[in-house]
């Protein structure tokens, strides 16, 4: 978020000089400088696709348009925004998917378990950004009780181990995600890959590809 707020300053700074060179009134500090809707469309367009279409709705009620610093501040709320609601999101998916663990220890994977799970995962890769997942603040959040390793398993279990795994990188100015899940007794693999979304939608993914081996 830094570095993208650090590019709208050198666009607002960019437009004032370009447009008012001779003006002894302009602002020294960047933070300062207005940012102006040309900007703001500008900086819009520069922004990775899944967070563009969220940003291109943010506007400003007044006629006169806001700082740098405003806007900066904006950003910072709507990252810890959409920080806090995907927390919140993956929580509630690790408590059911712990449940679903536990159904398997005492019988056969149920196909409604797995359709239920589906269905939370589908909510959460739909999930328009910024928007709040509607959750109550007094909902008692807990977290999903870490399962043994592998080797200490009971025979019976080993056969439902999946190893997931989900993480993005950066490239040039892509990000770049890859999703992967593998079953040792089955000696089944599958992996996903794409752009624009961020290590814990692969994450997501990665479960989702496991129910796929699990039904």
């Amino acid at each position: 978020m830094e570095q993208g707020i650090q590019y709208l300053r050198e666009l607002a700074v960019w437009e004032m000089v370009y447009y008012d060179p001779d003006n002894a009134q302009l602002p020294t500090d960047p933070d300062e400088v207005q940012c102006t809707r040309p900007t703001w469309q500008k900086f819009v367009r520069s922004a990775p696709s899944s967070y563009a279409n969220s940003l291109a709705v943010m506007d400003w009620k007044s006629e006169e348009a806001p700082t740098v610093d405003e806007v900066a501040g904006r950003l910072w709320q709507y990252e810890e925004s959409l920080s806090s609601s995907l927390v919140s999101a993956v929580e509630k998916l690790s408590r059911e998917f712990q449940q679903f663990r536990e159904d398997m220890s005492y019988s056969p994977p149920v196909r409604t378990s797995v359709s239920a799970i589906r269905r939370i995962l589908e909510v959460i890769t739909d999930w328009p950004e910024g928007k709040d997942f509607g959750m109550s603040p007094e909902e008692e959040v807990t977290h999903a009780e870490e399962a043994p390793p592998y080797n200490k398993l009971p025979e019976n279990e080993k056969q439902y181990a999946l190893f997931t795994d989900g993480s993005c990188r950066i490239v040039g100015k892509h990000r770049r995600w890859k999703a992967a899940v593998w079953s040792p007794t089955r000696r089944v693999a599958e992996a996903a890959e794409g752009e624009g979304e961020s290590s814990q939608f692969a994450e997501v993914k990665a479960i989702q590809l496991a129910l796929d081996i699990a039904e």
